[in-house]
């Protein structure tokens, strides 16, 4: 048994594992955090995730957020510490979530919606809830105006 070093995918805290177990679980979050046993160099990552972004973008743009949506969360798997990635999830979700989008423009934020918390965190930024209701519209999506 081996302690090894990883951070949460979710909330990016500096958590350890044991490498004997398949998987642990974030202190700070609970998030499950899969052990890997094969982590490929971080050049072969960054590759992964110059392929998989433009896809995500795609998705997202064809206003496919389901599929958007996967990819997201792929590269979240890969590296946690991109905003604009974590606002595209954030995007996908309030979308497909009757409610949200209202929620958004009256407080300035979705309670437990993680993947827009964690864009706030690494961009420094607040959600513009216009541009979110802007691409929810030209999606024809649940939280669309009428």
């Amino acid at each position: 048994m081996a302690i090894v070093a990883i951070k949460c995918p979710s909330c990016h805290g500096d958590v350890q594992l044991d490498d004997s177990r398949e998987f642990g679980f974030c202190v700070y979050c609970g998030t499950k955090i899969m052990i890997r046993r094969d982590t490929p160099p971080a050049s072969s990552l960054d590759g992964q995730v110059a392929n998989l972004k433009p896809l995500m973008e795609s998705y997202l743009g064809e206003g496919d957020l389901g599929r958007a949506q996967e990819y997201a969360r792929s590269i979240i798997a890969i590296n946690g510490a991109d905003a604009d990635v974590w606002y595209a999830d954030a995007v996908a979700e309030i979308c497909r979530s009757p409610g949200m989008l209202e929620q958004l423009k009256t407080s300035g934020t979705v309670p437990g919606l993680e993947a827009l918390k964690n864009y706030e965190i690494l961009s420094g930024r607040r959600a513009d809830p216009a541009d979110v209701e802007r691409r929810c519209a030209r999606r024809g999506t649940p939280n669309s105006p009428t």
